[in-house]
């Protein structure tokens, strides 16, 4: 372990000897990732002071040895994705932050060429997640070189052979546009790297949070026609996406408002036992705050659910504050976040790469 490691030891680990020697027999099983990971998580658990039994730090150790050991085995269960039919896993790959630039890929002034390093940095990233079952990978137009970063890597694979096309759900998402020249302008250059994996399983309207959005996605609002909504079903129809949804970051009312169209197959959306990100303390119109009714009522419509940033913007669980962490024990923060989640109606949650 290089220095860095060796710094964090020194809290929970040197002065530790039992966990020391617990993680000295683990390095030759278990790889620098995982233990750089097991040292940290034992840093928390010491400082957080929630191990007060005799022989607990010993016992939450040799628990993380052995499910990191586990991991080797074990898959990522699958839901299934509301009327989709898709066999979803219940963990998401998020590609919003793993890019290697944010500057959009069609702009002259970003780089025309992809870092190496970057780029088998994120194949791994890919291979190492489809090893554990998770298979949907989300981006967006609006990820910089996410979209096409992405692309390459499975498109990449598939022409290996080592992996086929029906193995991977992709999902992409593109802003609502003034007009539908714009909207279907925008989709091509998605469609520009999509296009090499032949279909977009999951095609999202990005940030759909507003009453603007809303008109632009419908232009008849009592009808629910025309608009930008008009364009996605020309897509579909071309075979292009498959599923069409929408994203959002809004408030309970315009959410429900764009749910009960019954026009979608699917919702990205916040819903977090922590508060629901700009949904929270806003009334739902059911006599309740932030997103839960609107959780509900999507999947009474037999839509999919994704939860959006569920350890990020639900609260920095990962690195939680001690009130936290005491209200969250004996489980971990992300863990009593995560079975909230799912208990509470979510067909998958994200977790992105960074």
């Amino acid at each position: 372990m290089g220095s860095g490691a060796s710094s964090l030891e020194r809290p929970a680990i040197a002065n530790e000897p039992e966990l020391k020697d617990l993680v000295g027999k683990a390095t030759e099983s278990l790889s620098d990732d995982q233990l750089f990971k097991l040292v940290r998580q034992m840093n928390w658990h010491k400082r957080s002071g929630l191990c007060t039994h005799e022989g607990g730090l010993s016992e939450v150790c040799s628990g993380l040895i052995k499910l990191c050991s586990d991991v080797k085995t074990t898959k990522v269960p699958t839901k299934r994705f509301g009327r989709t039919e898709i066999q979803m896993p219940i963990v998401t790959c998020g590609g919003m932050r793993l890019q290697q630039t944010w500057m959009p890929d069609n702009l002259p002034i970003s780089p025309k060429k992809i870092n190496a390093t970057c780029q088998n940095n994120l194949v791994e990233c890919v291979r190492m997640s489809l090893s554990l079952g998770i298979n949907h990978f989300e981006t967006a137009r609006f990820y910089g070189t996410s979209e096409l970063q992405f692309v390459d890597a499975i498109s990449s694979m598939i022409a290996s052979g080592e992996i086929k096309r029906e193995d991977v759900i992709i999902q992409t998402k593109v802003t609502p546009a003034a007009t539908n020249e714009e909207f279907r302008k925008t989709f091509e250059l998605s469609w520009r790297h999509m296009s090499k994996l032949g279909y977009i399983d999951l095609f999202s309207f990005h940030g759909a949070s507003t009453e603007v959005t809303f008109k632009r996605i419908f232009k008849d609002e009592e009808a629910l026609t025309g608009g930008n909504y008009e364009v996605a079903l020309e897509l579909q129809r071309e075979g292009k996406i498959k599923w069409i949804g929408f994203s959002t970051h809004g408030t309970p009312k315009p959410i429900k408002r764009m749910i009960k169209t019954e026009k979608f197959d699917y919702v990205n959306l916040h819903y977090h036992y922590f508060g629901s990100y700009h949904a929270s303390y806003y009334e739902d119109g059911e006599g309740g705050f932030g997103n839960k009714a609107n959780v509900d009522l999507a999947n009474s419509l037999d839509m999919g659910v994704f939860i959006i940033s569920p350890f990020d913007k639900g609260g920095a669980l990962y690195r939680p504050t001690e009130i936290v962490a005491q209200c969250c024990n004996p489980l971990s923060p992300m863990t009593f976040q995560s079975l909230f989640l799912w208990n509470e109606g979510a067909h998958t949650i994200s977790i992105g790469i960074a």
